[in-house]
């Protein structure tokens, strides 16, 4: 099995945008008429996180670089998961990051990507004494998750209803260690963050569910011409090894 860093570069190959024609770059540069895109996102460390810096992970600094190489102002905006995922349906010209490319969301969106990849996980208390080797073997227990969130629609979409959601995701581990639910569906580098920060010590991952792609995903009424630009800037910085090494600078995150 490839070490973790290098399967989260496994999709540096060809990124690309739905329902776009081809043609030249240079032409389109000249045609555009570029605006200020709005993107939104929210917390999934280390992919996209807040500090003292303000905004900043793996995705948040790719896409932030292709925004500068396609000369697209960008004005990112942090919020909740529900917020970012709505406003960048409800919204012309807005986006949102880093987000899973599912066929219940392929109509919601145009898609610029994908930008980076990462794996969903469930966590259960250290108490937890139920055997569970698939994820079918989760359906009799009570899971959190995130409103909205690609996991929990993946779950859906396998047949599964017992949830208890919110909008927060640090809310799910609080009640995973109260008992208040059984299981926790989350990325897994985030489900880690949480925990040290928390400083909880008696909940740890029990499965890896899926491994996934995220994608700027932006309203259908966002300029053809600056995504097209985006997924060019997006190659560029694949082609130059500018993604890898972001990834690299990461690596910590990785172990």
């Amino acid at each position: 099995m490839l070490p973790p860093l290098l399967r989260i570069v496994r999709y540096i190959a060809q990124p690309y945008v739905h329902r776009y024609a081809p043609y030249a770059f240079a032409s389109l540069v000249a045609s555009a008429q570029v605006s200020a895109v709005e993107v939104l996102t929210e917390e999934n460390a280390p992919f996209n996180f807040q500090d003292r810096q303000g905004i900043g992970g793996i995705s948040t600094e790719i896409v932030k670089e292709m925004g500068r190489r396609a000369g697209v102002p960008m004005a990112i905006h942090w919020t909740s998961w529900v917020r970012a995922y709505q406003g960048a349906i409800k919204n012309p010209n807005t986006c949102v990051y880093s987000t899973v490319r599912l066929p219940e969301r392929e109509a919601l969106f145009k898609w610029v990507g994908p930008i980076a990849s990462n794996k969903w996980a469930l966590f259960a208390r250290s108490d937890f004494d139920k055997p569970i080797n698939t994820i079918d073997d989760a359906r009799p227990f009570r899971i959190g998750g995130v409103n909205q969130d690609a996991n929990i629609m993946y779950l859906q979409s396998l047949g599964f209803t017992h949830f208890d959601l919110v909008g927060e995701d640090y809310l799910n581990l609080n009640k995973l260690a109260g008992g208040r639910i059984d299981l926790w569906i989350t990325p897994y580098y985030k489900g880690k963050a949480l925990i040290k920060r928390s400083g909880q010590t008696n909940i740890q991952p029990i499965l890896m569910v899926r491994e996934v792609d995220y994608f700027l995903a932006c309203n259908p009424r966002t300029s053809d011409d600056e995504l097209e630009a985006l997924s060019h800037a997006l190659r560029t910085l694949n082609t130059e090894g500018f993604v890898k090494s972001t990834l690299s600078r990461y690596s910590d995150w990785f172990n």
